[in-house]
């Protein structure tokens, strides 16, 4: 028989469904440099297995003079008015669900193969009266 073995590789545990999660600060206290102290950052920063996600710091976003003058909604609805202006830190959520995910590669195949030596008992017999007895069998060695 042929047995196929599919390598796997472990390649990074994924989240089922990240979110954004969107925080209201005043006017020019949003902080999303990844330079600063992590206490200092309005999102502070994903930890996974106690380990720091990268560039999960988040973003932030405030209000400019285009925003002002237009009164068009904003990605944080901020109130963007000549008296009230407002900043959001856009966070990085993650749900209770993880995935790992694997990369699985080409098959090993292997075969069983089994060879018998035989050779006859009278080597003077005719072939149609020969007997036979085994003289070894090789098997491979299992992986």
């Amino acid at each position: 028989p042929a047995h196929w073995r599919y390598p796997l590789r472990y390649v990074q545990d994924v989240n089922n469904k990240p979110t954004e999660r969107i925080m209201q600060v005043g006017w020019n206290q949003c902080s999303d440099n990844p330079r600063n102290v992590e206490e200092e950052l309005t999102c502070g920063v994903a930890r996974v297995g106690g380990e720091k996600v990268p560039d999960s710091e988040g973003f932030c976003c405030g209000c400019d003079l285009e925003d002002i003058k237009s009164g068009l909604p904003t990605r944080g609805s901020l109130e963007c008015g000549a008296f009230s202006m407002s900043e959001s830190g856009h966070c990085l959520g993650f749900d209770d669900l993880w995935y790992s995910v694997f990369e699985v590669s080409r098959p090993q195949i292997a075969y069983d193969i089994i060879v018998a030596l035989a050779k006859p008992d009278n080597p003077e017999a005719s072939w149609q009266n020969v007997t036979y007895h085994e003289a070894c069998t090789c098997t491979p060695k299992p992986w």
